[in-house]
């Protein structure tokens, strides 16, 4: 995904709030894979702080399969993802 940026850093800040479709099909962590069983597209928001000071939020929903815990049988596991990242473009050369 590539948003473009200028119109955030321009002098008239305008957000960019963009809604995005989640591209993986597993997650692999430790030598295993865990097959994603269902998504809701990511709502993506970009806004202007102070001078080249920006905020991205985003939030969404994945399920995925994983092994139960108890009987190793697989479960659907639903995950809410939601983050704020605070980015510093720093000063313009």
């Amino acid at each position: 995904m590539i948003l473009d940026l200028s119109g955030v850093l321009s002098e008239q800040h305008t957000d960019i709030e963009k809604e995005v479709e989640l591209e993986i099909r597993e997650f692999s962590t430790g030598g295993r894979s865990f097959p994603l069983k269902g998504k809701t597209p990511f709502l993506v928001r970009v806004t202007h702080e102070k001078e080249r000071r920006l905020q991205i939020t985003g939030s969404g929903r994945v399920t995925f399969e994983i092994p139960c815990d108890r009987c190793l049988e697989p479960v659907e596991k639903e995950i809410v993802l939601d983050f704020v990242k605070h980015i510093d473009l720093g000063v313009p050369d």
